[in-house]
């Protein structure tokens, strides 16, 4: 049994039902969605336009933002080799705690076991894994995704908690002298080269971390960057606005969902996404 925290304990205490929180936890997940309905459908009845106004002026997760659809298709066009699919806004409920280890508090769970899209590549993972199960030899897709994000947020201009990314994955099977890892390292740097560069955004650093070291062409390698959520070579690719403030644009890495997901210790997933909300906002807009 979980622990209950004090904000939770205060909850059951005024509601007079000691353990209320875990008794929920321990349902069947449709009776737990058919008592939240029920729960939220009370709530909704009692809020009114006036609740809903003041609500989008003060939540950041539900404010509007700008929209940049040129960057979106020049991230398509620069995708060559990849094929683009069209994410959903929600996914299946702890995808990114089970797959990314990522705490439930940093995404936005729903009544009906699915949580809003927090992470496309982990989404993509899904899809890859699908296609790699039905026999496709070797995977590589793209997808553009807004995505919301509850954990604190960088005191910098262009961070947001709503944003969009454009993502890539790459899946196959192992190859000899980390073949594999070093092909899907080079496509996508090649594709967020082609995509900076087609906006006229020069000056950007590209970097690869981790073990083993690959030598990519047009790369420096960073020695001192570790991780404990990829497995093996990272990519990072950073650029410098016209206020001096350097952001990462592009993360990225081998990781080893692929061989969870499918229960094999050959599969091979390479994922990675770049800001583009965060480069028009700091290299485009400003």
């Amino acid at each position: 049994m979980m622990p209950v925290d004090g904000h939770l304990q205060r909850i059951e205490r005024e509601a007079g039902v000691p353990g209320l929180a875990e008794a929920l936890a321990e349902m069947a997940p449709t009776d737990l969605k058919s008592l939240l309905l029920h729960v939220f459908e009370r709530q909704a009845e009692r809020r009114d336009p006036a609740a809903l106004l003041a609500q989008y002026e003060r939540d950041g997760t539900v404010a509007a933002a700008p929209s940049n659809h040129a960057i979106d298709a020049a991230a398509l066009r620069a995708a060559e080799g990849f094929e683009p699919v069209e994410l959903a806004p929600v996914a299946p409920l702890a995808l990114n705690a089970v797959l990314g280890r990522i705490h439930q508090n940093n995404v936005l769970s729903t009544i009906r076991n699915t949580e809003v899209l927090a992470d496309p590549t982990a989404s993509l993972a899904l899809e890859a894994a699908v296609r790699r199960r039905r026999g496709e030899t070797s995977v590589r897709l793209c997808a553009l995704g807004r995505i919301l994000r509850l954990q604190p947020i960088p005191d910098l201009p262009g961070y947001t908690p709503h944003f969009r990314l454009f993502a890539l994955v790459s899946a196959g099977r192992a190859q000899p002298s980390y073949g594999f890892e070093r092909t899907a390292l080079e496509e996508h740097f090649a594709v967020y080269r082609r995509l900076l560069d087609g906006l006229g955004i020069g000056g950007y650093r590209c970097e690869v971390a981790g073990e083993p070291r690959l030598d990519i062409p047009g790369t420096t390698y960073n020695r001192e960057r570790r991780s404990t959520y990829y497995d093996g070579p990272m990519l990072q690719l950073w650029a410098t606005d016209g206020d001096g403030v350097t952001y990462p644009l592009a993360d990225g890495g081998r990781i080893d969902w692929a061989q969870r997901l499918l229960s094999d210790r050959k599969e091979r997933l390479l994922t990675s996404a770049i800001g583009v909300s965060l480069v028009s906002a700091r290299f485009i807009g400003a």
